[in-house]
């Protein structure tokens, strides 16, 4: 049985019998799906306009860690700037083309990550729920921040009664395969090419 309404109780009742019937109704569920993911003083919360330009230095500073051997150095250091970026990061937001988060330290304000979510649409997907891109700023990886937005992820499709989780990896980058892999998504065959960079895609997936 739970104990404590702690932390540590949401915790423990997230894997008993318990926390379905704690959770029988979906506004508490949410809440407490937002008191695990707070972990040590973060949380992840919608993006505002306001973080469009740390969202955008996220962004660059990722991409040239995660993809410095895959993707030409000309794009990444000459064409990719996080000043660039910022104006469709900003439409992103305002006309909400996707589902945008951040991950925020309430202690200090600053944001360390970001995702965009939402239903994928692969034709032979229907119901599926996609993590369209998800980004750490490389001075706070293994923290446990990618793990935190993708539990996240996943509890969104939980809650919309979707029936399964899509990916979309360029197929070079070793670090995004290993990290989803360790977290049981699995490639199902299907493959694209990443116009941007011209670079193809494997897509993973995993049942809810």
């Amino acid at each position: 049985m739970c104990r404590n309404p702690t932390v540590s109780y949401f915790s423990e009742c997230y894997n008993t019998y318990d926390f379905d019937r704690f959770t029988a109704f979906p506004a508490l569920r949410i809440a407490v799906i937002q008191v695990l993911l707070k972990g040590d003083g973060d949380m992840i919360r919608e993006a505002k306009i306001s973080d469009a330009a740390r969202i955008a230095a996220i962004e660059v500073a990722s991409c040239r860690f995660a993809y410095k051997d895959i993707v030409p150095e000309k794009y990444l250091f000459e064409d990719l700037t996080a000043e660039s970026r910022i104006p469709s990061i900003e439409r992103w937001i305002s006309e909400k083309l996707f589902e945008l988060y951040v991950y925020e330290d309430p202690d200090t304000g600053a944001v360390n990550g970001m995702m965009g979510i939402g239903r994928c649409e692969d034709e032979d997907k229907e119901n599926a729920f996609e993590l369209h891109f998800i980004y750490v700023d490389p001075d706070h990886l293994r923290a446990g921040i990618g793990s935190d937005m993708l539990r996240f992820f996943e509890q969104k499709g939980k809650e919309r009664d979707f029936e399964e989780f899509v990916i979309w990896v360029l197929e070079e980058n070793m670090l995004g395969k290993s990290f989803y892999e360790k977290h049981n998504y699995a490639l199902d065959g299907k493959e694209k090419i990443f116009r941007r960079w011209n670079k193809r895609e494997i897509r993973y997936v995993k049942g809810i």
